[in-house]
């Protein structure tokens, strides 16, 4: 009886071994599992939120740099047809990053349109000496913008602005830059210097729009207006009032140092009020529009285009 009974005390030992491991194997298998995903939820997965919105800034840039260009092509086919026919098209713009399913929920950008000259985006005036007139003139061009904020969790938040024919990329105040430069073209033969200048001027209602899948931006050419300067020479002045100071003024700086560089006949300067150009070394919000100038003295040719258009953007799908 005493060896069925030990015998009976054996087997139940070893059935409770065997639980315990099965047990401690679970936990073993669980923690594994849990620190597989730790590692997941906190390097893996902000990585690559930070690759799609990343991807997200991209896209938008290109759709703007595509809108500005078909701003472009609107213009040239009004000229081929005389300005006697109303050209339009439509862009779309992504509204929203890639998400990881499950984990998180996208991105969304916030799309506006301020059709408001003040203090929306660019207002320029251009002096100089008309052609066929006597004394200096002076054309004001006023333009909405067209802004696409991306406040990013996990990238660089990013704006992209569409004012006068150029876009803007802002990170803040002292990191902005064009990443599509505006219609400005210049050309010297001897003495002789030509400055072709167009100004895209864009007006119609403010909207504001936050959504998933896209928004179309709809362009319509309205009419445009060509100036030309004096044949014998004249001194041209351009004033740039702006938000995006910081980028406007690296973009003369470089444009003028370029020209001054290759010999251009006429040497042309920028300079910007007390704050504009300070901007690039502070990290403060710009609130109000900054003045910024620029100086061509004596150019031969001097043409200047002033281009209207109707914008607005509507929903065009939705996933």
């Amino acid at each position: 009886m005493r060896g069925h009974s030990r015998l009976r005390h054996q087997r139940r030992l070893r059935r409770q071994r065997r639980g315990v491991a099965a047990v401690v194997g679970t936990l073993l298998a669980l923690l594994v599992f849990l620190s597989i995903f730790g590692i997941f939820v906190t390097e893996y997965l902000p990585l690559w939120m930070t690759d799609n919105e990343s991807a997200f800034g991209v896209t938008v840039a290109n759709q703007f740099g595509q809108i500005d260009e078909e701003m472009g092509s609107l213009y040239l086919a009004a000229q081929s047809a005389n300005g006697q026919s109303h050209f339009a098209a439509a862009n779309p713009v992504t509204m929203s990053s890639a998400s990881v399913p499950i984990f998180t929920q996208p991105t969304y950008g916030v799309l506006s349109f301020s059709g408001s000259a003040y203090p929306a985006t660019l207002y320029a005036n251009a002096t100089f000496d008309l052609q066929g007139h006597r004394g200096q003139s002076s054309v004001v061009a006023t333009s909405g913008a067209l802004q696409m904020a991306l406040k990013n969790r996990y990238y660089v938040p990013l704006t992209y602005s569409l004012e006068d024919g150029a876009v803007v990329s802002s990170q803040s105040a002292s990191q902005q830059s064009l990443i599509f430069d505006p219609s400005v073209i210049t050309n010297s033969s001897g003495s002789a210097s030509t400055l072709d200048l167009t100004l895209f001027s864009v007006y119609g209602n403010t909207t504001t729009a936050t959504s998933t899948g896209t928004q179309q931006v709809y362009t319509t050419y309205i009419t445009s207006s060509t100036y030309q300067g004096a044949n014998s020479g004249t001194p041209v002045w351009l004033n740039f009032t702006t938000l995006n100071p910081c980028a406007w003024f690296q973009y003369w700086h470089a444009t003028t140092a370029a020209l001054n560089n290759s010999n251009f006949p006429t040497h042309p300067s920028v300079w910007s009020n007390s704050t504009a150009g300070g901007a690039c070394s502070s990290s403060n919000a710009v609130n109000s529009p900054k003045l910024l100038s620029v100086y061509f003295p004596m150019i031969t040719f001097f043409n200047l285009a002033v281009v209207t258009f109707d914008m607005a953007v509507g929903t065009a799908s939705q996933p």
